[in-house]
């Protein structure tokens, strides 16, 4: 006998879109510098404007402990003023030369990095436009955090799993629920070919089946324990970037 058919299956299962959440956790994509770039060039040239007016203030500074030791020394040929008087603007007019060199380090350590971001050679002079006298007013704090939130795929990362382990629990607890099966099939059945083509060899059958699992000695009450206290662990880590990212704006 031969037979042909077309089978015909419906099975009714338990949810399962938390796989669509973990694909999209795989799928999760990188970071754009591009704005992360832009700011750390702004830091940059701000911070070399800042170095280089420290350092002019501490190098009026030093002009003016020279000019004081001058006039000490003058007054001291005339006999105006006293050997004490010179040690004493001799010493005020040395103890500021460390900081005149620290400071000129900065403003090399600030502009050697400005050259990296920009990618110039490391001799090439920067001639700056200085900082406008105006400056405009700042964003408000909520879209200063809104900015940075966005600048944190990690958060994403946490919410897409927080949501994987939801949708993970969600399908965990429904294999506990009855699921019910259609299966179907119609075709031929012949022993004969040339009856193949007769309508009175037809055949067909129909099924229902029903899976209920009444106990699992607790294991599923197990699982979803586990999954709930994953999410929850997840959650809290969410939470906590959440709150740092908003100190540190």
């Amino acid at each position: 006998s031969c037979s042909s058919g077309k089978p015909i299956s419906r099975p009714m299962h338990s949810d399962t879109s938390g796989a669509s959440s973990a694909a999209a956790i795989a799928a999760l994509p990188l970071k754009r510098h591009s704005r992360s770039t832009t700011l750390a060039v702004a830091e940059a040239y701000f911070r070399v404007l800042a170095t280089r007016e420290g350092l002019a203030t501490i190098e009026a500074d030093r002009e003016y402990r020279k000019k004081d030791l001058e006039r000490v020394h003058d007054l001291l040929e005339i006999g105006e003023a006293t050997d004490l008087e010179r040690l004493r603007a001799e010493a005020a007019s040395a103890e500021v030369e460390p900081e005149v060199a620290r400071r000129q380090g900065q403003v090399r350590v600030a502009e050697n990095g400005l050259r990296n971001l920009l990618a110039l050679p490391a001799e090439e002079p920067l001639v700056l436009e200085p900082a406008p006298a105006q400056l405009p007013d700042p964003p408000p704090g909520d879209r200063l955090v809104q900015l940075a939130l966005a600048e944190r795929p990690e958060l994403s990362d946490l919410e897409l799993q927080v949501a994987a382990r939801e949708q993970q629990k969600k399908v965990t607890s429904a294999d506990g629920l009855p699921q019910l099966d259609f299966n179907g099939a119609w075709g031929r059945e012949v022993r004969v070919i040339g009856n193949f083509s007769d309508p009175l060899y037809s055949a067909w059958a129909f099924g229902v089946n029903l899976n209920w699992s009444l106990f699992d000695g607790g294991r599923r009450k197990g699982q979803v324990v586990q999954i709930e206290s994953q999410r929850t662990q997840t959650q809290l880590r969410l939470d906590d970037l959440r709150a740092r990212v908003r100190l540190e704006v």
